[in-house]
């Protein structure tokens, strides 16, 4: 029997007895269609609003964490240039201007309109001396910050609104800040300030709770970091200073949630920056969370408590946020109930939590109570005389439509097989104007893009076969080492990089792991011009130091701001088990000893791509005993997350590095290693490439016919 056939008995049968049984039961189950309607889809709103709610702070936690990795970064390069402008003697030239210079609006210092307060200089720093000190007596150390200007200019926009101030204040009473603005208070001292002595009593980077800038009295967080002279004294702080303003306007609902939804971030503050441990609102999406009072700039201002209405809802969300665990929970707030969702952004206590009313949500289905209602009533009204006019029409219909459908179907069906068969000219004709029509023209559209999509699977193809061809099929054979390198690209190309390379005419092995910025494509030409002037330089260098200051103004000449590539090398030397090391940014590297301890190897140079004239130095040499291990890794390692959002972490990698056993190879190693992190990773997709690279000290006893060369693992997607 035809599908035509079949289709006008269909018609006819559907047209007539649904049509005479519908008589009898709409008047029935029409009446309880309202009420049932309104519970059903205020359950689906529902369900919907907390799907979008988790969407959104998924995405805006991620944002958050991507924008606060961004500043640690940008004050962790400031920091070390700074420390190495300090211990260098001066030799820059040019003007120093201080605060005095900008509040006379002197016309070299070529200011901008002042958009709050104080206009800037984005062609100068400002410098300021405590009342302790004069101009004269820090004279030298502002000559010798001179250069950070072009490394501020260098390292972000002038339209990066997050970002305020950059500034270097020290122990002396010498402060340096850009962009260069005036307005400074006359008692003004950052080394008064409670951010400055909570860093000085710190050793590491750390971020403080908000407080109002002394000239534009705005609301900032900062993020400092100590620096130290040549001996490890603290001689002062670099630091940047985030807009509270310019954060509050990325926290965003989406517009769907409606009226009365609201996004605030809550930070878990301690003390000494508060009395008592507290869940307290930095920001919120509708309005500043703290009023600034510009007669009390120097004073910490007080920040509101995160509270729902009912104590017992708000101690839940308090435990769990002092806990480190995300949920929801469906509270009281502003006397009205509402969702509340909350998700940590970062280690330290920083959460987004969102609120939307239910009514807000669930509005919807009132609206579409009313409307069934309206509807019930017309239908019984139009009942006898609809099932009437159907009996007729639809028996002469079932004819007719049963042929003007089946046509273009065949058609369609045609035509797919056509093209399913690799015949991307496939078109169908349209001729008339209804659905089939627009399937036809969406069938016509669709076969270009299916060829473009064909045409760039195979260039994706090409270039990932390309980059793999790239990295090295297996690990040379070094007497006394035993080595392993892997990729495991998150895209179809990435844009980390590890390699083998011949140093000093043959007497040393190098081994060098590098991450460029981001991966796909972009990243993946990067690695490759990486890639090509390390092999072109590695047999002119005298040591690493030369090796990276050969690469590194080649990549600086070439590369767009905010593109970098950290990069850490190693030099083995056959037998004797004594390696020498440099980093350019790249601080996943740890030794492991025989006795189980940890070795981490210390930054000691920016990324590559940066600074065109730094000066990269070897870090250090060390000697590796029989069973101990060097391993370096990417942070798309200890970056990667669980399901829930919640990253492998340092302090796992460490631990992971700490539990290999002297006796397993390399490779064993790797394989255990990569295992780990995909199990922590479960079903989340990988986010970022991962690169890891075994170096394993071997007994030097054994013979060479012993030997085993190891095979480095290819890049591959890891699973």
């Amino acid at each position: 029997m035809s599908i035509r056939l079949k289709l006008g008995l269909l018609l006819g049968v559907v047209a007539l007895a649904p049509a005479i049984t519908t008589a009898w039961l709409d008047a029935r189950l029409l009446r309880g269609l309202g009420a049932d309607l309104t519970r059903t889809y205020a359950e689906a709103l529902s369900a919907q609003t907390v799907a979008l709610m988790e969407q959104a702070a998924a995405a805006i936690a991620a944002t958050t964490r991507q924008e606060r990795a961004r500043v640690e970064q940008l004050v962790t390069a400031q920091a070390h240039y700074a420390e190495h402008l300090l211990q260098t003697p001066a030799t820059a030239a040019g003007p120093v201007f201080f605060a005095d210079d900008f509040d006379r609006g002197l016309a070299t210092l070529e200011l901008s309109s002042a958009t709050d307060r104080v206009p800037r200089s984005w062609r100068h720093q400002v410098f300021h001396h405590g009342a302790d000190s004069t101009a004269t007596a820090v004279m030298n150390q502002a000559r010798a910050l001179l250069p950070m200007t072009a490394f501020y200019q260098r390292m972000r926009r002038s339209d990066d609104a997050l970002l305020r101030w950059h500034y270097i204040a020290l122990d002396n009473g010498l402060s340096a800040t850009f962009p260069g603005h005036g307005g400074y208070p006359d008692d003004f001292d950052p080394r008064q300030r409670p951010w400055y002595q909570a860093q000085k009593a710190a050793p590491q980077l750390r971020w403080y709770r908000p407080h109002v800038d002394a000239s534009t009295h705005a609301l900032v967080l900062n993020a400092t970091m100590p620096l130290q002279d040549a001996s490890g004294r603290f001689v002062g702080i670099a630091g940047i200073d985030v807009d509270m303003r310019a954060a509050v306007t990325r926290l965003a609902l989406p517009t769907i949630l409606g009226a009365g939804s609201e996004v605030l971030q809550v930070a878990l503050l301690q003390p000494p920056e508060v009395e008592t441990a507290a869940a307290v609102i930095v920001a919120r999406q509708t309005a500043a969370a703290v009023t600034v009072a510009s007669v009390d700039w120097a004073a910490l201002p007080a920040l509101e408590a995160f509270a729902l209405d009912r104590a017992d809802e708000t101690q839940a969300v308090t435990t769990d946020m002092l806990a480190m665990r995300d949920g929801q929970i469906r509270a009281r707030l502003h006397g009205a109930e509402h969702f509340a969702l909350y998700r940590h952004f970062d280690d330290a206590g920083g959460y987004v939590v969102m609120t939307v009313p239910v009514a807000q949500a669930t509005r919807g289905a009132l609206a579409a109570a009313a409307y069934a209602a309206s509807v019930t009533a017309r239908q019984i009204h139009l009942l006898t005389l609809v099932l009437l006019l159907t009996v007729v029409s639809m028996v002469v219909l079932a004819v007719v439509n049963a042929r003007q459908i089946t046509a273009p179907l065949r058609a369609l069906l045609a035509a797919v097989e056509r093209l399913g068969r690799g015949h991307f000219d496939t078109r169908v004709a349209v001729a008339s104007r209804d659905e089939f029509a627009i399937l036809g023209h969406a069938f016509n559209a669709m076969v270009p893009r299916l060829a473009e999509h064909a045409r760039v699977q195979e260039s994706l193809a090409l270039a990932r076969e390309v980059q793999q061809q790239l990295l090295p099929s297996a690990a040379p054979t070094i007497a006394g080492y035993d080595v392993h390198g892997i990729s495991c690209y998150s895209d179809a190309t990435g844009g980390d990089y590890f390699d083998y390379l011949p140093l000093s005419a043959g007497t040393r092995h190098g081994v060098v792991i590098a991450d460029v910025a981001g991966h796909g494509i972009g990243p993946a030409l990067l690695m490759a011009t990486t890639r090509a002037l390390l092999h072109g330089a590695c047999a002119r260098a005298p040591d690493l130091g030369s090796l990276m200051r050969h690469v590194n103004p080649l990549l600086a000449d070439d590369v767009s701001r905010g593109h970098f590539v950290t990069l850490f090398i190693v030099a083995l030397a056959p037998d004797s088990g004594e390696l020498r090391w440099a980093s350019a940014g790249h601080d996943g590297a740890i030794v492991r000893r025989q006795d189980g301890t940890l070795v981490p190897l210390a930054v000691r140079d920016i990324p590559l791509g940066i600074e065109r004239d730094w000066d990269y130095r070897e870090a250090g040499a060390l000697e590796l005993a029989a069973g101990e291990l060097l391993i370096v890794g990417t942070d798309g390692i200890w970056d990667a997350a669980n399901a829930a959002g919640e990253r492998f972490g340092r302090a796992r990698f460490q631990a992971l590095v700490a539990s290999q056993t002297a006796d397993a190879t390399s490779a064993t190693i790797s394989a255990d290693m990569l295992a780990a992190v995909a199990a922590w990773r479960g079903d989340a997709p990988q986010s970022d490439d991962i690169t890891l690279v075994v170096i394993r000290r071997r007994d030097c006893g054994l013979e060479r016919s012993e030997q085993i060369e190891l095979r480095a693992g290819g890049p591959r997607r890891l699973e």
